[in-house]
């Protein structure tokens, strides 16, 4: 199994140019070099190919155990594979060395070749002439036109008013230069994947395939929002403020009042938290000034939505939250009690051993935080000493 195919003589094209072989194993199939490339050429392809008595085929595939598969390209692995198809007659040939080969042989032949841009394509009906105006400003005048523009066909197209129904994919591949490779290995290609791997004169060729020509733009706001989030907390901190996927499923009630009134949130417990308004004219120093002599003398309302909750019941209720929270018993409760950096000696010094005598305990910050964690540490506290005690988070 040749690397390449024979060489087509200059007697054909005018020049001569190499065909690469492009075999290929894969999940599913192969693709192999073309031996009898030179025989298939357009109408030659229908003449062999459905002509009664005549022998040969366009594709000669061969279906390979993963034995035969190894044996053959040793570069896959076939521990996941049932078999594969091998086609011995399939080739790739060079854009470039053809058009260099084709140039060759016309010019060979007669033709004139003009390295040029054309600036205007206007086909003349009466006279049945096309009419192309180059760069320079010269004119070139021919009773048949050949769009050969190949990505660019379109753009020429549009030159003379036309548009091709054609499709540009964009394809991106990487090359590998093998320090030591089989010099005969196939092209490898897995269709489910649009993964392929073929040779490509000493090095090769691998890369992959969008299954969506023209990519539409999709429900893909949480990905870009993520995207930038991501970029800009390449540094983190604690209690950062995530820009992704907001707002979140959390809102209390009145958070659209509080979204009108132009307030900008946080993330807080997986709640949208407000954290600062928008002011118009006032300046900042005289809002806050007022919003502090407000809330001092006459009352302030905060949302205390997203802050952790924990509901104690039994008898033994009362006992244990003066324990755990409290640094000396307070009375009866009747509701509730809500406490912050609160000073016990001995609270769950038993309970979690990287705590110790003396040390300060963050009870209700874990609740506001943490609020599992927080019941946790209630549950072993209650096992311990308190045995009618219930919890709800």
């Amino acid at each position: 199994m040749p690397n390449y195919l024979d060489p087509i003589s200059s007697k054909t094209f005018g020049d001569s140019i190499s065909i690469p072989a492009v075999a290929t194993p894969s999940g599913t199939s192969f693709h192999s070099p073309g031996l009898e490339f030179k025989r298939y050429v357009a109408r030659d392809y229908y003449k062999v190919r459905y002509s009664p008595g005549t022998e040969g085929d366009v594709c000669k595939t061969t279906l390979l155990s993963p034995e035969e598969v190894a044996e053959i390209a040793p570069v896959v692995n076939t521990k996941q594979i049932l078999g594969a198809l091998y086609t011995t007659n399939d080739g790739m040939i060079s854009a470039s060395g053809l058009n260099r080969a084709l140039v060759t042989g016309a010019k060979a032949g007669g033709v004139q070749v003009i390295n040029s841009t054309p600036k205007t394509v206007r086909y003349d009906k009466g006279k049945g002439l096309w009419h192309v105006e180059l760069a320079d400003g010269s004119l070139v005048t021919a009773r048949n036109l050949l769009n050969a523009g190949g990505i660019w066909a379109n753009d020429i197209a549009r030159l003379s008013g036309h548009e091709l129904p054609m499709v540009i994919a964009e394809h991106q591949y990487a090359t590998l230069t093998p320090t030591s490779a089989p010099p005969n290995t196939p092209a490898v290609i897995d269709h489910d994947s649009t993964f392929y791997l073929r040779r490509y004169g000493d090095k090769f060729i691998f890369g992959g395939f969008e299954p969506m020509e023209k990519v539409v733009f999709r429900e893909d706001w949480f990905i870009v929002d993520k995207s930038r989030e991501t970029y800009s907390m390449f540094y983190n901190w604690s209690y950062t403020n995530r820009l992704g996927g907001r707002p979140t499923d959390r809102v209390s009630g009145v958070y659209g009042r509080l979204k009108r009134d132009k307030g900008h949130f946080l993330f807080r417990n997986g709640w949208e938290v407000p954290q600062v308004f928008d002011i118009d004219e006032e300046g900042m120093l005289s809002t806050l000034s007022r919003e502090y002599q407000m809330v001092t003398n006459k009352c302030g309302v905060i949302d205390m939505s997203w802050k952790g909750k924990i509901e104690v019941k039994g008898e033994d209720s009362d006992a244990l939250m003066n324990y755990a929270i409290c640094t000396q018993r307070i009375g009866q409760i009747t509701s509730g009690s809500y406490s912050v950096r609160l000073r016990r000696p001995i609270a769950f010094a038993w309970i979690d051993s990287d705590i110790q005598p003396n040390e300060r305990i963050d009870f209700v910050n874990d609740v506001v935080y943490a609020p599992k964690r927080a019941l946790r540490k209630l549950k072993k506290c209650e096992r311990k000493e308190f045995g009618a005690a219930d919890f709800n988070a």
